[in-house]
């Protein structure tokens, strides 16, 4: 219990920095609100953490008062790691097709992946069958 209680806070705590972050930058890209661009003496953008945190406390507040809510919470941190690794799979995939496709020349890239496409297809096998296994 205590490791799955440490997972659940070290998956809120990062969502809580991406969320307050992503907040900033979009404010400095004018696609937020100006003031989730300020911050403190220190760098941290108060408002987006003030903002992000208030979301955070209504949300635990909403779900407390229903049954299950520590299972509605580790649902949703690998509901959201589940995406995020679909989002990945899925643009490498494209993009490796497409870098094909025009021709480049795979050494102009840092980084590639060896056995593409057969390790993106594996990663989207397991990504399926991770998400009926957990309904076992």
């Amino acid at each position: 219990m205590p490791v799955i209680l440490t997972s659940v806070l070290s998956a809120g705590n990062s969502g809580m920095y991406a969320s307050t972050r992503m907040l900033y930058s979009m404010s400095k890209d004018k696609l937020a609100f100006a003031a989730f661009g300020k911050t403190n003496k220190n760098g941290v953008p108060y408002m987006s953490l003030l903002v992000t945190a208030i979301i955070v406390v209504i949300i635990f507040v909403l779900q407390s008062l229903t049954k299950g809510a520590y299972e509605y919470i580790v649902a949703a941190s690998g509901l959201t790691g589940f995406i995020a690794w679909v989002g990945i799979a899925v643009s490498h995939y494209r993009f490796r097709r497409a870098f094909d496709k025009q021709n480049y020349d795979k050494s102009k890239l840092k980084y590639t992946a060896k056995l593409f496409p057969i390790r993106t297809i594996i990663c989207w096998l397991f990504m399926y069958c991770s998400n009926y296994w957990s309904r076992c």
